[in-house]
């Protein structure tokens, strides 16, 4: 896992300065996104910024330490960046919105095609699994051939994918919430 640490006020990384990277090794294999690394920062008196992710199940941990005089930005283009901040702050909030939406499409697929994968798919019938499994590899061919599409785009999307889903995983679904609130009683 590569971890980059910036500096600036844009939410898209490609409208900040980057200050240093460093790469994770050891991380024990898991699915996507289930994998918890926690970021620290730490500021010290003397400007020394010091980025620190630890995998939180192994507790393997590495740091970078970026002081002050090695590329950082100068006040005047600190002042710069937070004028353009205010500047794009509308369109920086429409990419976020877009990404986040690409982001949950992305994140859903995945989980759909796990939950096909393990003991849960005992339960979807060969003709539910075929159309899930239609609509994961339709949701899959939409992401890679369209990086730019609209929020909207990826919203509709996701939202396909799980009408065609719930009816399959409500009755698992369903069960283990209802155990989770057992748990909490």
């Amino acid at each position: 896992m590569i971890i980059d640490v910036y500096e600036g006020e844009r939410s898209r990384v490609k409208d900040n300065h980057q200050l240093g990277l460093f790469e994770m090794t050891d991380i024990p294999q898991a699915p996507r996104g289930e994998v918890e690394v926690r970021i620290t920062y730490k500021v010290d008196a003397n400007g020394m910024l010091e980025v620190t992710a630890e995998v939180l199940g192994t507790k393997n941990e590495k740091t970078v330490t970026i002081e002050p005089e090695s590329g950082r930005l100068s006040q005047q283009d600190i002042d710069r960046m937070v004028e353009e901040a205010e500047k794009f702050a509308e369109e920086d909030e429409q990419a976020r919105e877009r990404i986040e939406a690409r982001n949950r499409l992305e994140s859903l697929a995945y989980e759909l095609q796990s939950k096909l994968e393990e003991s849960l798919s005992e339960s979807v019938t060969p003709a539910q699994k075929k159309k899930l499994t239609d609509a994961i590899d339709e949701a899959m061919e939409f992401l890679s051939s369209n990086e730019d599409a609209d929020k909207d785009d990826f919203d509709s999307m996701t939202s396909e994918l799980e009408k065609i889903s719930r009816p399959m995983f409500r009755p698992v679904d369903d069960a283990s919430d209802e155990a989770d609130m057992d748990d909490e009683l």
